[in-house]
């Protein structure tokens, strides 16, 4: 391709296009899997721009027809990139908000006679089925391809008839709740590449998640370990993922704090959660036990469960309103009918968001609010209208030729304070770096939602740093989703990331774990799981105060007392050792102890007595006689020594014997030449005595604050003698307690933790990054384990390859 456009590239999107093209060259597909905001749509744009400006291609001369499906929020966005990138392209969109007028398979022939671009919707794919299906394309690219994920799934299966040679998917989030996700999506770019889904899911699917739990066997937790690593040596030529971690030192982001708030239920929620916990309705569920899932009548009633209970934790009014019928499929365009009643007191977490937004507003911060429903939403936007904030809103009713325009005001413009977006809307492929805080007000089951809608703000072009927010309700239904989400990032970290992430910490839980209230804030159950990640925010330092003072009287007594009742323990016989360390320590306090008693002129002379009396570095010495034994010999003679003794003690020896054997290995030290002293010691030694002097410098105030000063008398730089230098001043700095500075973030918990009825946080990142601490002791079973999978993959292989080339 031209320099001026590879010049461009970051050097990560230079490497991506090198491993597109070898899959070029393999005929053959792959996964972008590269984390959110490090630019997979402009790496593909420019990789096909690369084929049609070298015609790499042989069955067309340079790129063919090319299709791609994406969300329909990013169709514009597709085609604003492309006119940017590869402005030769003819591209078009096969939806209704086009400008094309005319039978949308007459757009489609058009589009393919001139190996042009068509972008299509996953639910246009359906639409348009007879016509998109009856072409041969080049390239077949699905953007945000986990919408693939479900084998079974209509737009899974009309997606894997297509025809085509090279197949392409572009995720973030290659594995969102389960491996037979991953298997769905290598179905389709590698078809037979990891065999039959029943194959896979009984040879690799299963034991790894049986590894992963707190209370498996241990046979069990390293099969999954070894198997996770086989099938990341399978996948890993078809798959490139980067983090933005990984590319920091090309993109340089900002800074990025992602927090997990954890909001304490207001009293009228607490009745409310209770009162349905022994409802009728709970009730009926619980009588099922353990066979509730194979039951299609109960799991139905299960999910409404859970569903009022996640609104409950919202607000109490989506609970009220809605005990009969679900508001979430209430008319769009029909406005919530808020009365005077409305309080957002009456929700924990909207207190909460209410400090936060206060907070931010003063500090000229801009927000995106995301929930999960269009009733919490509205919600929100009644709340913000009542406050007075400026906002934008997107959400599933919002029009598609709408939606850019949205987009591009808020980052454009400062004049909205708040961007209120559904996760499922506005969390997917869209940018939205004007704003730098992010709050994920209700989390979801699948983690890749909410993933997928905090790294909207936090991506190339982002110049401020982000703080996201998760809020969960404490002791709630909302802090096992959030366990649940991480137990599936785990899972899918074992395989795209490491497979020796060793964290199990969960056990496989039952209905009563999902219908229970834990009303103790002092004891987070998710706190409690994940100790290393919780924040402690640091203290203010502030100005030190005196220190409290006593009188030498008062001093004198309080060391009496101690000793008396030191003195009233029951003293324990001493060992010889201790023995032998107290007489020490005695010795040494009547040194002390003598020389208080000597006079200032006194104290001058030994000290200079002690300065003149130089030790010989190069000198070992044994029981106090100077010895030509070097240092491990010395050190063989001392343990020996030592052995003896306590041979001595236990009476395993007789006092005649040790002496004779201690006799024996003094006469063995003095056998040794004192000519060896000469051959071992160096001819200038001025460097070693530099060394050795240096520890009895005398410190030296330099009057200035913040260093200490000594003198060297050496001359001698860098070990090397300096002729005519007399001393050396050296300054050192002061080891001192560094004024920590209270940041924003850290402000901001303050605050909420405070007064605002948060009852704990947790470090986000944290808590997902696994150990690796794997063992051996099962290595051999394990691997023959593993052994088998790849073997019956294998021959699932040969079973399954369907691949029309």
């Amino acid at each position: 391709m031209p320099l001026k456009i590879w010049d461009k590239l970051y050097p990560h999107q230079q490497d991506s296009i090198r491993w597109l093209y070898t899959l070029h060259r393999r005929r053959t597909g792959g996964i972008l899997g590269d984390e959110m905001g490090l630019g997979k749509t402009v790496q593909v744009i420019t990789f096909l721009y690369g084929i049609e400006y070298n015609k790499l291609s042989r069955t067309w001369v340079g790129l063919g027809p090319t299709l791609i499906v994406c969300p329909a929020t990013v169709m514009h966005l597709w085609v604003k990139h492309i006119h940017d990138w590869a402005p030769e392209f003819r591209v078009a969109v096969l939806h209704a908000s086009s400008t094309f007028v005319g039978p949308m398979s007459r757009l489609a022939n058009e589009i393919y006679e001139s190996k042009g671009i068509l972008i299509v919707t996953y639910q246009g794919i359906l639409k348009h089925q007879d016509c998109i299906l009856n072409y041969r394309w080049h390239y077949v690219i699905l953007d945000e391809g986990h919408k693939i994920r479900t084998p079974t799934s209509k737009v899974t299966l009309v997606v894997k008839r297509l025809v085509t040679t090279h197949r392409l998917i572009l995720t973030g989030t290659p594995m969102q709740n389960n491996l037979l996700e991953l298997w769905s999506l290598f179905d389709f770019t590698n078809p037979g590449l990891l065999g039959s889904c029943e194959i896979f899911d009984e040879h690799f699917a299963k034991p790894i998640i049986r590894g992963g739990y707190e209370n498996a066997p241990a046979v069990q937790k390293q099969i999954a370990l070894t198997v996770a690593a086989s099938l990341k040596n399978i996948i890993s030529p078809y798959l490139l993922r980067r983090t933005k971690k990984e590319v920091q030192d090309h993109i340089a982001l900002p800074g990025k704090s992602e927090q997990v708030l954890f909001c304490a239920l207001t009293d009228e929620q607490k009745k409310l959660y209770k009162d349905y916990l022994l409802s009728e309705q709970v009730g009926n569920v619980l009588e099922k036990g353990k066979n509730w899932f194979r039951d299609t009548s109960t799991r139905a009633k299960v999910f409404v469960a859970i569903t009022m209970l996640r609104k409950l934790c919202n607000h109490p009014d989506l609970f009220i309103r809605n005990a009969a019928e679900n508001l979430e499929d209430q008319v769009p365009d029909e406005p919530l009918n808020f009365d005077v009643r409305f309080d957002y007191r009456r929700s924990g977490k909207m207190r909460v968001l209410s400090a936060l937004l206060k907070i931010w507003k003063r500090q000229g911060n801009r927000v995106l609010l995301f929930a999960q429903g269009r009733a919490t939403l509205n919600i929100l936007q009644h709340f913000l209208d009542k406050n007075d904030y400026t906002y934008l809103k997107m959400e599933g009713t919002t029009p598609i030729s709408s939606r850019h325009s949205l987009i591009h005001l808020f980052n454009h413009s400062t004049e909205h304070f708040v961007f209120l977006l559904t996760t499922r809307v506005g969390g997917l492929g869209i940018n939205l770096i004007g704003a730098n805080r992010v709050i994920i007000f209700d989390p979801d089951w699948n983690p890749a939602t909410d993933s997928q809608a905090r790294e909207r703000a936090w991506r190339i072009g982002q110049s401020r740093d982000v703080n996201i927010y998760r809020f969960v309700s404490s002791g709630t239904i909302e802090e096992k989703i959030y366990q649940r989400q991480v137990w599936k990032q785990f899972l899918s970290n074992r395989v795209l990331v490491d497979p020796r992430v060793d964290k199990h910490i969960f056990k496989s839980s039952d209905l009563f774990d999902l219908f229970s209230l834990n009303e103790t804030d002092s004891s987070l159950e998710t706190a409690n799981i994940f100790q290393d990640a919780q924040v402690k925010i640091p203290e203010i330092v502030k100005a030190e105060q005196p220190a409290d003072e006593f009188s030498e009287e008062k001093i004198r007594e309080m060391k009496e007392l101690a000793h008396k009742i030191a003195l009233s323990f029951p003293q324990k016989k001493q060992t010889v050792d201790q023995q032998e360390l107290a007489d020490e320590r005695a010795k040494k306090l009547e040194e002390k102890e003598k020389l208080k008693t000597l006079s200032a002129p006194e104290l001058l002379q030994l000290n200079r007595e002690k300065a003149n009396t130089e030790e010989n570095p190069w000198v070992n010495k044994v029981d106090d006689a100077d010895t030509p034994a070097s240092f491990s010999e010395a050190l063989e003679y001392t343990e020996a020594t030592s052995r003896l003794h306590t041979e001595l003690v236990q009476g395993k020896k007789k006092p005649a014997d040790a002496a004779e054997k201690t006799n024996e290995l003094k006469l063995k030290m003095k056998m040794k030449s004192a000519s060896s002293v000469d051959q071992n010691q160096p001819s200038t030694s001025y460097a070693h005595d530099n060394s050795s002097k240096k520890k009895k410098l005398p410190k030296k105030s330099s009057g200035e604050e913040g260093y200490k000063t000594y003198v060297d008398h050496s001359g001698a730089v860098d070990d090397e003698k300096v002729e005519g230098l007399v001393k050396a001043e050296i300054k050192l700095r002061k080891k001192r307690k560094v004024e920590k500075v209270e940041s924003q973030d850290d402000y901001v918990l303050r605050s909420l933790l405070k007064t605002a009825g948060v009852s704990g946080v947790l470090e986000h990142e944290t808590v997902i990054q696994g150990s690796s601490k794997g063992t051996l002791r099962l290595q051999m079973e394990a691997e023959e384990r593993a052994r088998k999978s790849v073997e019956a993959l294998r021959w699932s292989r040969l079973d399954n390859f369907k691949w029309d080339h």
